[in-house]
């Protein structure tokens, strides 16, 4: 992972796959115990009895699922699969681990079948497609994102001279660019990671009617929708940290003692101080053309989830004190909920603009992204990978 030659120095090879692997061996190897503790949840679908289904419209709601738990397998032939598949479930989807964290929030059974994900899928690449294709239009227009402009700089259709005060000349700058940064990142990794997953359920479907003529019980698997991909890896040694120094999990904000609170600070400091360090891999180690070194650009990935710290402790500051100051008001509130909005918008405005730098050297915004506009296409220029 770490290579001593080049100017770069140690750090020069660093890279997002290797920190992943390194963290992911760490876990499953030092700081956990998957022979132990480890459990795969296996989901066996069922057909309803036909005096249950009469009153039902959606053939989904016919079947019915039941979920079992399988510790590690005594006899080889099954540990192959077993061990086989926790290797490559690095987001512990479908795993119990012993763990109360990560146990109580795994997704709940779905019933449902390869056509609702294939339309559920198609909608997140067409609407990500599109998001990032308005995205890219406009950011093709603003110098910010070609040159080293402060981020509040004028926005290219807003006049110096407008009519708007000075005050909002300088917040709308921060939060329009914010919000063209934000959708983005979330126009990307829905797309990015479902269209790979439309294709596995096709091909699938495709194997299943094959196979059906050659060997009846051959059926394709699909997989799950994830959720914070590096969760496991980056957290459990915070959460090793804390089990070595005795520190119980003291469960609700509400009701957590000090033990508490500095477990939940080892475990937060361990998810993001990991995660800038993954995601610093993603500057290569020898950049062309640019007037910034590659551990500026990658520290500068680093400094965007290691300020969550700050923001994640700020949170909880703010929570409690208006626990104290208003006990009485919960934050179930239509208030409240504005307002943990406007800080969650505010808090991005300000740590967001943090990965920008690294990404403007290295010239992101210069390549359409996809090859076809439609946006540009409304324009008269359909094709931008020409």
């Amino acid at each position: 992972m770490l290579s001593s030659s080049g100017h770069g120095g140690k750090w020069e090879s660093i890279d997002v796959i290797s920190v992943n692997l390194t963290l992911w061996s760490l876990t499953l190897l030092a700081l956990k115990d998957p022979r132990r503790d480890f459990r795969r949840i296996h989901t066996i679908k069922r057909q309803l009895s036909p005096k249950f289904i009469s009153d039902r419209k959606n053939p989904e709601d016919e079947i019915q699922s039941e979920t079992l738990e399988e510790p590690y397998p005594r006899t080889l032939r099954p540990r192959i699969s077993w061990v086989g598949t926790l290797v490559l479930s690095i987001r512990l989807t479908n795993w119990k681990v012993n763990d109360r964290a990560h146990d109580a929030h795994l997704p709940p059974p779905n019933n449902a079948s390869r056509r609702t994900f294939a339309l559920y899928a198609l909608r997140q690449i067409i609407t990500g497609y599109l998001i990032l294709d308005l995205t890219s239009s406009y950011a093709h227009l603003d110098p910010y994102f070609h040159s080293p402009l402060p981020i509040s700089s004028p926005l290219p259709f807003l006049s110096p001279s407008s009519p708007f005060p000075v005050l909002l000349q300088t917040i709308l700058p921060r939060l329009f660019r914010t919000t063209i940064l934000a959708s983005q990142i979330y126009a990307l990794i829905p797309a990015s990671s479902t269209s790979p997953r439309m294709v596995a359920t096709h091909l699938a479907l495709l194997l299943r009617a094959l196979f059906r003529r050659l060997a009846p019980r051959a059926a394709g698997l699909w997989g799950e929708w994830w959720h914070q991909m590096s969760r496991q890896v980056v957290s459990t040694p915070g959460r090793a940290l804390a089990d070595a120094l005795g520190l119980e999990n003291g469960g609700r904000e509400g009701k957590r003692g000090w033990q508490g609170w500095a477990r939940w600070a080892l475990v937060t400091v361990s998810a993001f101080g990991f995660s800038g360090i993954v995601h610093m891999g993603l500057i290569p180690p020898k950049p062309l053309n640019t007037g910034m070194g590659a551990m500026e650009m990658r520290l500068w990935i680093g400094a965007f989830f290691w300020v969550q710290v700050l923001g994640f402790g700020l949170e909880v500051l703010g929570a409690q004190a208006w626990g104290y100051l208003f006990p009485g008001i919960g934050t179930e509130r239509r208030a409240m909920r504005m307002g943990v909005l406007v800080w969650v918008i505010a808090w991005l405005c300000v740590s967001l603009p943090l990965i920008v730098p690294p990404f403007r050297e290295l010239g992101y915004w210069r390549v359409w992204p996809m090859p076809v506009s439609v946006v540009q296409g409304s324009c008269g220029g359909w094709v931008m990978w020409a």
